[in-house]
């Protein structure tokens, strides 16, 4: 398919049509009709659902049981951005000093780390949110401090069923 970019060309003018049948998308285009093709990761917390993972990002929707947490840990090249979708969430993370200390939020607050920052999010009640972050295809640069159930740095291959 040819690339037309020209802001003045008319077909940009008219009302979209459905896919006709046997038609495919363009290229860079993708749809997926609910989450049963979606990879779920079942953690000792809760467990992710991988929404989306390419080269540029990944998407993902986080639930943390409550009373649970996320290990205290940092990432050397990964950066995240968290948008709290439902319950009452706690992140812990350094402040400027380098003592750990925490912040509560609720849904609609955006939590953001970039490395090397410290940081764990806590399930006051159920929780979900939505993670976009930067790639780690193989989970390698998950440097865990701290985790209630003594899992080690990078990723573990026994969540991912």
């Amino acid at each position: 398919m040819g690339e037309n970019r020209d802001k003045s060309n008319p077909k940009y003018d008219i009302a979209p049509a459905g896919l006709p049948q046997g038609a495919k998308m363009a290229q860079g285009v993708r749809i997926v009709q609910g989450l049963s093709g979606a990879q779920i990761v079942t953690k000792p917390w809760g467990r992710e659902t991988i929404l989306s993972q390419n080269a540029e990002y990944t998407f993902k929707k986080i639930e943390i049981k409550a009373g649970f947490e996320t290990s205290l840990q940092y990432h050397r090249r990964k950066s995240e951005t968290i948008i709290f979708v439902s319950g009452h969430a706690r992140v812990v993370f350094e402040d400027e000093s380098g003592k750990l200390c925490f912040q509560d939020l609720e849904p609609g607050s955006i939590f953001e780390t970039r490395p090397p920052a410290i940081h764990r999010v806590v399930a006051v009640t159920d929780i979900s949110y939505y993670e976009a972050s930067t790639p780690d295809p193989d989970g390698l640069d998950v440097i865990r401090l701290r985790d209630s159930f003594q899992r080690k740095d990078g990723r573990l291959e026994n969540e991912y069923k």
